[in-house]
């Protein structure tokens, strides 16, 4: 998977790793963000939310997967936002 970094301005190769999916959510906004799903326990854990204005699009991706926690890893809008 190739990502833009939207800081460097460069791409990024993403190697597929065995339980995480990444997420790239960038529906109404201007700087796009990555959320992951990985495997948890009993369903997945899904690690930052995004933008208030991803919320339809990140419902619609996760909605096919059990969500048994959600972590934060730091409380920017673009991380949290959608909590």
């Amino acid at each position: 998977m190739m990502l833009l970094n939207h800081s460097t301005g460069l791409a990024e190769v993403w190697e597929p790793v065995e339980g995480v999916k990444v997420i790239e959510l960038d529906e109404g906004v201007v700087k796009p963000v990555l959320c992951f799903l990985l495997k948890g326990w009993k369903g997945q854990i899904l690690v930052d939310t995004g933008y208030k204005e991803t919320a339809e699009e990140l419902l619609e991706i996760i909605q096919n997967h059990v969500v048994e926690a959600i972590v934060l890893t730091h409380l920017h809008i673009d991380h949290s936002g959608c909590i």
